[in-house]
C-alpha cells in the first residue's frame, strides 16, 4: 500500500502530512494558506491526494494542488468505489511528525495509520464530520465509525456541535480543535460587491425575462440529498402565486438531468450549470435569497459572503455547517413540507424590512466565518498536537 518516494526531502523541523481522497477546487486556497502559515511556524505541510472517482468527476469541481505542497498518488477504489486504497509515499510517511487523515470507514489506509498510532510509532489525527450526518446511527457502519473515532491522537472537527459529539463518546476535549470549516469567500464577496456597483438591474432583467423579478438561487452539487424534487415543487407553488418569481440553479452532479428536464415545463426555472469566478459572482449579485431545502454544506458560506439570506428545511441529514444558520438572523429554518416551506419563503418576498435584516445578518456571519480564521484554527491545533505529543522528537 506504500510506494517509494523518489525525490528526497529536505524538510525543516516538523513535517505534517495530510491525506485526502481527492482535491477540490474550493480547497486549494485553504491548503496554500495553511502551508504558508505553518512555514512561519517552522512546520512543512504536504497534502497527499488522488484522482476522483467517476461519480465525483460529475461534479466538475476536482483540481490538482501544485507541488511541493501537493503530492498526487495512485489510488484504487474497490467494492464498487465504496472503499479507497491510496499508495502513500513510504519515505514521506516515515518522516512525518503528524499524519492527518479524513475519518471514513472506507479509507482502508486509516486502519494502518491507526495501528501506527496505537503502537506509538506515529501520532495520527482525524479530520472531518465525526459522524455521518446522513446515516443511520444504529447501523453497523455508524457503530464502526464511533468505535474508531476515539482511536486517534487528535481531532480536527468542523464545528462545536461535532466537538460535543466526540466528547460524549469519551474523546478528551483538550485534544479537539474546532476549525470552523470555511472556504475562501473574501475574494468572492469582493467580486459580488463589484458586480452590484457596476449595475446589476439589466442583468437581472435579462436572465429573468421580466422587469421586476424576485430571484431565488440554488448553487451547489446536484444529487439526491439536496432534495431537488422538493425544491421544484416549492418553485411551482411560488411561481403560481407570483408571476415574477424565478429560480436560478447553478451546479452539476448526477441529478443534473432532473433540472434539465424540468426546464421545458417551467418558464421560471433557469439552469446555468457549474459556474466559477466572475460569472458565479454575477448570479449571486443578481439574486435575492438562497434556497437550499436539502442537505446544508459549505454553500451556506457563499450565501453569507454574497449577503443572501439562507433558507433551508428542518432535516436530520444536514452537514456540520448547518450550525452556522441562525434562524431569523442570517436566514430561515422552515418545516420540510412543500406548502409550509413556500409560505415561509413568501414572507421574505413580501417583507422588504425582514429581507434587509436577514441580508445584514448574513454579511455579519461571513465576516466571522472566514478562510483566514479556519487556517489559524488548524495551524494552532497542529502546533498544540505536536507540542502535547511526547512521541514527537525535538529535532529530526
Amino acid at each position: 500500500m506504500f510506494h517509494k518516494l523518489h525525490k528526497p526531502n529536505s524538510e525543516p523541523r516538523r513535517l505534517v502530512v495530510a491525506i485526502v481522497a481527492n482535491m477540490k477546487k474550493f480547497r486549494i486556497p485553504f491548503y496554500q494558506q495553511l502551508a504558508t502559515e505553518l512555514e512561519l511556524r517552522n512546520i512543512t505541510l504536504r497534502v497527499v491526494f488522488s484522482d476522483p472517482t467517476s461519480r465525483e468527476c460529475t461534479k466538475n469541481d476536482a483540481a490538482d494542488l501544485e507541488a511541493p505542497t501537493g503530492i498526487k498518488v495512485t489510488a484504487l477504489h474497490p467494492l464498487g468505489a465504496r472503499a479507497l486504497v491510496q499508495f502513500l509515499p513510504f519515505r514521506l510517511v516515515a518522516k512525518a511528525d503528524l499524519l492527518i487523515t479524513v475519518q471514513a470507514n472506507g479509507y482502508l489506509m486509516n486502519y494502518v495509520l491507526q495501528l501506527l498510532s496505537w503502537l506509538k510509532i506515529k501520532p495520527v489525527a482525524f479530520w472531518g464530520h465525526a459522524f455521518n450526518h446522513q446515516g443511520n446511527p444504529a447501523s453497523a457502519r455508524e457503530k464502526m465509525k464511533r468505535f474508531f473515532a476515539t482511536k486517534v491522537d487528535w481531532w480536527f472537527t468542523y464545528t462545536s456541535r461535532t466537538s460535543a459529539y466526540l466528547v460524549a463518546l469519551g474523546f478528551p476535549a483538550r485534544r479537539i480543535s474546532v476549525i470552523e470549516n470555511a472556504v475562501d469567500t473574501s475574494g468572492f464577496a469582493s467580486e459580488v460587491v463589484k458586480c452590484k456597483l457596476n449595475g446589476i438591474d439589466a442583468f437581472r432583467s435579462g436572465i429573468s425575462g421580466c422587469e421586476d423579478p424576485f430571484i431565488a438561487l440554488y448553487c451547489g452539487s446536484l444529487y439526491p440529498e439536496k432534495q431537488l424534487p422538493f425544491l421544484l415543487e416549492v418553485g411551482d407553488l411560488l411561481a403560481a402565486r407570483h408571476a415574477n418569481f424565478r429560480l436560478l440553479v447553478v451546479g452539476d452532479g448526477p441529478d443534473r438531468d432532473r433540472i434539465r428536464n424540468a426546464i421545458s415545463t417551467r418558464h421560471w426555472l433557469k439552469d446555468f450549470g457549474p459556474q466559477f469566478g466572475h460569472e458565479k459572482a454575477r448570479l449571486f449579485a443578481a439574486s435575492d435569497i438562497f434556497l437550499n431545502p436539502g442537505l446544508v454544506g459549505l454553500a451556506i458560506l457563499d450565501s453569507f459572503a454574497a449577503g443572501l439570506p439562507f433558507i433551508t428545511a428542518e432535516r436530520v441529514d444536514h452537514s456540520p455547517e448547518f450550525a452556522y444558520l441562525q434562524h431569523q438572523n442570517n436566514g430561515l429554518l422552515l418545516p420540510f413540507e412543500v406548502r409550509t416551506f413556500a409560505d415561509g419563503v413568501e414572507t421574505i418576498m413580501a417583507d422588504r424590512c425582514l429581507r434587509s435584516a436577514l441580508c445584514r445578518g448574513a454579511t455579519a456571519s461571513a465576516a466571522r466565518l472566514t478562510l483566514e480564521n479556519m487556517v489559524r484554527n488548524v495551524a494552532d491545533g497542529i502546533c498544540r498536537c505536536l507540542q502535547s505529543n511526547s512521541r514527537v522528537a525535538d529535532t529530526h
